[in-house]
């Protein structure tokens, strides 16, 4: 199964830790599902993770699911 990681940073997150977080995630998510299948038409997933500072909560609602 192939991942890709997408994010979102508010600014006070540095340049090197919005990488750190993406190849640590996309690291363990390829070792955990290295040898999964959970259906055989699943081939791609992607993930996306919005990180913002409380006070810009507001402007970033939660996403329904896309399959």
């Amino acid at each position: 199964m192939n991942f890709n990681v997408g994010t979102q940073f508010s600014k006070e997150f540095t340049f090197e830790e919005r990488n750190r977080f993406e190849d640590q995630l996309k690291n363990y998510l390829d070792d955990y599902f290295a040898n999964k299948e959970y259906h055989p038409q699943i081939h791609k997933m992607h993930i996306s993770f919005i990180c913002v500072a409380k006070e810009f909560e507001p402007f970033f609602q939660v996403r329904p699911l896309k399959i």
